[in-house]
């Protein structure tokens, strides 16, 4: 398997996974498909796709570290192209705002 089909397939499955959250959030309250469309219009369900994408990445990077069918050199290739992918970088800067973001709220507590 290619490290672009790897991307595909880490893709896809987090739309699934994405439509799977919003069932199990809207159980017997109200649709999920009304939900996933308002929530397009919003933003919010691209970002819960692109964290699933981004779990998914990161899977993909830990079995690329385990497997011994690779060399050193292979796996640090693979795992450089699986870190240039859009829903990477982007949810490593959510990460750092995230982060920064609560370092100013309380950075009385941490000085």
């Amino acid at each position: 398997m290619t490290t672009q089909e790897m991307i595909l397939k880490a893709r896809a499955n987090a739309v699934t996974k994405a439509e799977e959250h919003y069932k199990e959030i809207c159980e017997g309250i109200c649709d999920w498909k009304a939900e996933i469309e308002a929530d397009k219009l919003t933003g919010e369900y691209y970002d819960t796709v692109d964290r699933f994408a981004y779990h998914n990445i990161m899977d993909c990077i830990k079995v690329v570290k385990r497997t011994n069918l690779l060399t050193a050199e292979q796996k640090q290739v693979v795992i450089s192209e699986l870190h240039e992918t859009e829903e990477y970088k982007r949810t490593v800067k959510m990460a750092a705002r995230l982060f920064t973001e609560h370092f100013v709220k309380y950075k009385e507590a941490y000085l």
